[in-house]
């Protein structure tokens, strides 16, 4: 009987184990897998009074596994799980829960006996060792104690695992809602920006945009649209609405173009205008294309513009484009013709309609058509005002095939559409022939100057050609009378014969000067030395200068660079300019002197300078000697002068005077080393 009260003693005993086993679930909810083992284990080495209790755990993945270990002996409960599942590694790995096993303690000293359990099938979840010094352990309700612990263990465990996974997947679905919300909140916001920026610029450039199904006639408008067309926000558009504020003029073609678009289902691009109830006008430009959804209803996206200003500031143009009073076409980069005014029509004999789209090379003859791209292209490198082609003679081409001389002025235009040429074309015809005309009377001018220089000369210049004719007939009769002589004398009648050469030679020349300056023709361009020509004009004037007791001194450049003039007109300048000299000393007290001078100047140029000393310019006077008709000479014509300077100009120079000190003038004239031809 006692027995039996042990026994029910020890079975209640197990039942309470088992019960305290199985109440471990109930306070295992939420925690991590190294808790819950460390909890059961407590309890199994507190139920059992083992000396350890170890368990290893697979964490599911390819990391290291878990271990716990408690000891029951005091002084080991620092011992690593590690350690102790290295020293039970080769019990570990099968179920010893059907034999007994005794080995060295892995805590600490002398022998244990160990029971294992395998938590899952095949040591899927991990393994549960338990070890006592005691010989009978484990028993039967020790085993079965350490089953049920093992199996609550793999229960508790994967509930945890699934817990824990459960929660994973919320905690990374909460992410994944809030970073969804996050980019939708970003997405709405950045989308809130760009529909006000787009409202902001639509505003600014006055440009709405619309949709419009063709089928059903329904609309969408912007905000900025609703503008335009000057409607309530609250009013839903509609073709109908649209048409009421098309201008009557404008809505047959607008009603054609949608209808020929939807047709074809091509582009629309095409202005109009508005008529607002105000009675004021706007232009609009329409741009949409044609979409085609599932549906396969005709849709259009498309922009309007309200390009009022535009056409107001292009009307105001082309106004003023009709008032110029030259011919004014205004032309794109690659040389097309997109405006004209009526000026170009009647002086080239196009018709406006027939110039537009057109190269501007059709207004242009063959022989300079290829000067004109090149000019393009410099001009639109920097574009400015300034002529095209300046100083190469440009024509112009009607439409009946004749040329004409023009005058072309380029200006840059700056347009929505980038620049643009303006270009002012002028018939110069009548102004050519007048400069022509003034031109040769500047040469007849220039002439009658000369011959009456000449015949003021004359006595002079019959002084200076009998010079050398009296001194060949003496030497000519002396040459006779050595050759009559008894004895001839050859040797002095070569002499006399070579002086008769001399003097011929001498007398020729002077004659072909003269015969030169009474010439009367265009400007003849060559090479000229003019050191050469000053001292032509020195021998030319001699008898004056002897005449008046004047002294010529002369200090020439060495090798001077040679210009490109008109010898005869330059003659005339320094006969001119030392015939002046002449006279304002002819009648000075006091030392009479001409002095010309040549030498180098800057940029390769020639200066000259004829210096005297007479009387000096006229007080108060000096800026004014120039001018046509201005002389302080008795009988002068005033134009000596005034042709020496135009014909120094004519050739690139200068020419200017200034007073000397104590007495007299100087006169200077500069001229380039090369010039082209001046027309």
């Amino acid at each position: 009987m006692e027995k039996t009260a042990d026994e029910v003693k020890r079975l209640q005993s197990c039942i309470n184990d088992l019960i305290s086993v199985l109440a471990l679930a109930a306070i295992w909810s939420g925690s991590e897998s190294s808790q819950m083992l460390g909890t059961l284990l407590d309890s199994l080495l507190a139920i059992l009074r083992l000396d350890f209790v170890y368990a290893r755990l697979s964490d599911g993945s390819d990391g290291p596994p878990i271990e716990v270990v408690r000891s029951g002996q005091h002084g080991h409960s620092s011992v690593q799980p590690q350690q102790v599942g290295r020293a039970l590694d080769r019990w570990l790995t099968d179920d010893q829960t059907a034999s007994q096993c005794v080995v060295s303690s892995p805590v600490g000293e002398g022998e244990v006996s160990i029971a294992s359990f395998s938590l899952g099938l095949a040591h899927e979840v991990g393994v549960l060792v338990a070890g006592s010094q005691r010989t009978d352990f484990p028993t039967e309700v020790e085993r079965l104690l350490l089953r049920v612990a093992a199996n609550q263990a793999v229960i508790g465990l994967q509930e945890a695992r699934r817990s824990g996974e459960q929660k994973r997947l919320a905690e990374a679905l909460e992410q994944r809602v809030a970073e969804r919300t996050r980019q939708l909140t970003a997405a709405n916001e950045a989308l809130q920006r760009s529909e006000a920026f787009l409202a902001q610029g639509q505003s600014i450039s006055h440009t709405g945009s619309f949709g419009l199904n063709v089928s059903s006639g329904e609309i969408y408008w912007s905000e900025e649209t609703y503008k335009i067309f000057e409607y309530d926000r609250a009013i839903e558009p509609t073709l109908e609405l649209v048409f009421q504020r098309i201008h009557p003029d404008d809505r047959d073609l607008v009603q054609q173009t949608i209808d020929r678009g939807a047709y074809e289902r091509a582009k629309l691009d095409f202005e109009h205008r508005l008529l607002m109830p105000d009675g004021s006008v706007k232009h609009l430009h329409v741009l949409a294309r044609a979409l085609e959804p599932s549906s396969g209803n005709l849709e259009y996206l498309g922009t309007v513009t309200d390009v009022t200003e535009r056409k107001q500031a292009e009307q105001k143009f082309r106004g003023l484009l009709e008032s110029a009073p030259d011919a004014m076409i205004v032309m794109n980069r690659q040389g097309k013709i997109v405006l004209v005014n009526t000026q170009v029509e009647n002086l080239f004999g196009y018709r406006r309609d027939d110039l537009l789209g057109q190269e501007v090379e059709i207004l242009v003859p063959e022989r300079f058509r290829a000067r004109h791209p090149q000019h393009r292209k410099e001009f639109f490198a920097k574009p400015r005002v300034r002529p095209m082609g300046e100083g190469m003679g440009l024509y112009g081409r009607r439409k009946d095939g004749t040329e004409f001389p023009v005058e072309i002025s380029l200006s840059p235009l700056e347009t929505q559409e980038g620049t643009l040429v303006s270009g002012a074309v002028r018939d110069v015809t009548e102004r050519t022939r007048a400069e022509e005309a003034l031109r040769q009377a500047k040469a007849d001018l220039a002439h009658v100057s000369r011959v009456t220089a000449m015949g003021e000369l004359t006595g002079s210049l019959a002084h200076e050609v009998n010079q050398p004719i009296a001194a060949t007939v003496t030497s000519a009769n002396s040459c006779i009378r050595w050759l009559e002589a008894d004895v001839p004398n050859l040797e002095k009648a070569r002499a006399a014969a070579a002086r008769i050469v001399k003097d011929g030679t001498r007398a020729a020349e002077i004659i072909t000067r003269i015969r030169l300056l009474f010439q009367k023709g265009t400007q003849q361009l060559e090479l000229v030395d003019v050191n050469e020509v000053i001292e032509e004009m020195i021998v030319l004037l001699h008898g004056e200068t002897t005449r008046y007791a004047i002294s010529v001194r002369t200090d020439l450049a060495t090798d001077p660079p040679q210009v490109m003039g008109d010898r005869v007109q330059l003659q005339q300048v320094m006969m001119n300019l030392m015939m002046n000299s002449i006279d304002a000393m002819k009648d000075a007290d006091g030392t009479r002197e001409l002095t010309i001078k040549s030498q180098r100047a800057e940029n390769e140029q020639v200066l000259v300078s004829i210096s005297d000393t007479g009387v000096g310019l006229p007080p108060q006077q000096a800026d004014q000697i120039f001018n046509a008709f201005f002389t302080t000479k008795p009988h002068g014509t005033g134009m000596g002068l005034r042709i020496s300077r135009s014909i120094i100009e004519s050739h690139g120079g200068r020419l200017w005077a200034a007073d000397n000190s104590p007495r007299g003038a100087s006169f200077y004239l500069t001229l380039p080393a090369k010039v082209e031809a001046h027309e």
